[in-house]
């Protein structure tokens, strides 16, 4: 992306993304959405609100993902510079989740649904379907890893697809990715300045201690992996959750005993009594509080560069919400049972 020729005023850009989110899926909106009940009716919905016209009933999830990283490079545009710069990653963490994609039906060929049936086709980032088959079909791994496509990280991605190809643990390739990304991201959110650098430090800490601590729950729930087992999906840079407290719950056998343990700030986000167990309601609760605090920073007006920095944060928890309400139609649920899995 080039450099940005603008040069608008952060009152502009406040009111900017303010009138951006008046007009996403937020409120009584997105109760409103969760009763659309067919596929049809949703779509309206969403034109109607001018949050997005479905062009492709049979690629929804990927318009929606569009539609996010297209806003990205809209305000990384506005304002330029080092915050730019960061948009920047935000857009190639968006990319490589089709990396991701392209390992599991690589290594994993048994999947029943298309690889193009989930890969996300981003603007300047074009790979064909003959590609994309080519690369499945690679006599081997080192044929693969030539035909990744460009990356600024392409050796990491390519030490990751070794490993992949030695031990076969998709899980632990993924959680590769996800650090590789989240390293890039607050490297660059150190660049920025003042309050603006302060905000996205601290939502980035907040959503890395969430999925280090989903991580604890899940392996608590289902996995059953010990400490060295789980070390690989540590995600470091988070706010309140250290490595040896991680490392310590890792080993724990149930999710209660993981939920007793989690500082303060965390162990607030579970009333007494939640089920353990119940995997999804705790991974949900945690993203909530995420997204109050970055509503909160969002309507500081005192402060509009803080909104400002905030507000990839709930672009990104909107574009999760929009996602589950269609699959959630798609699957015939009920209203009552997607609104259950809405971040609020």
């Amino acid at each position: 992306m080039s450099a940005s020729s603008l040069n608008l005023g952060i009152d502009f850009l406040y009111a900017r993304v303010h009138g951006w989110w008046g007009r996403s899926a937020h409120g009584e909106l997105l109760d409103n959405l969760t009763r659309a009940a067919t596929e049809e009716n949703f779509f309206h919905q969403l034109q109607a609100a001018g949050i997005i016209s479905i062009t492709d009933p049979a690629r929804v999830l990927e318009q929606l993902v569009l539609r996010q990283y297209e806003r990205l490079g809209q305000l990384g545009e506005y304002l330029g510079g080092a915050f730019q710069k960061y948009m920047r990653t935000l857009q190639d963490s968006l990319e490589r989740e089709n990396f991701k994609a392209i390992l599991n039906y690589r290594f994993f060929p048994e999947r029943e649904t298309k690889l193009t049936d989930t890969f996300v086709r981003f603007p300047g980032h074009a790979i064909h379907e003959k590609d994309l088959m080519a690369m499945l079909e690679a006599p081997d791994t080192e044929h693969f890893i030539r035909m990744i496509p460009e990356d600024d990280c392409r050796e990491e991605l390519a030490e990751i697809t070794r490993q992949l190809a030695k031990d076969k643990d998709i899980m632990r390739a993924e959680c590769a990715v996800d650090n590789l990304s989240f390293r890039r991201e607050l490297a660059a959110a150190h660049h920025l300045w003042g309050e603006m650098k302060d905000v996205l430090l601290k939502l980035q800490g907040y959503e890395m201690d969430c999925i280090n601590i989903i991580t604890l729950l899940r392996n608590a729930n289902f996995y059953h992996l010990d400490a060295k087992g789980l070390s690989y999906a540590w995600l470091e840079g988070g706010l309140e959750l250290s490595r040896e407290l991680f490392d310590r719950l890792a080993t724990v056998h149930t999710p209660q005993e993981v939920l007793a343990s989690l500082p303060a700030t965390y162990r607030s986000v579970f009333p007494e009594g939640l089920s353990g167990t119940q995997q999804g309601s705790l991974d949900n609760r945690l993203h909530c509080k995420l997204a109050r605090l970055a509503k909160e920073i969002f309507y500081d007006s005192v402060h509009p560069r803080r909104a400002l920095a905030a507000y990839p944060m709930l672009l990104y928890l909107e574009t999760i919400n929009l996602s589950r309400i269609y699959e959630g139609i798609r699957f015939s649920l009920p209203p009552r049972d997607i609104a259950a899995l809405l971040i609020r």
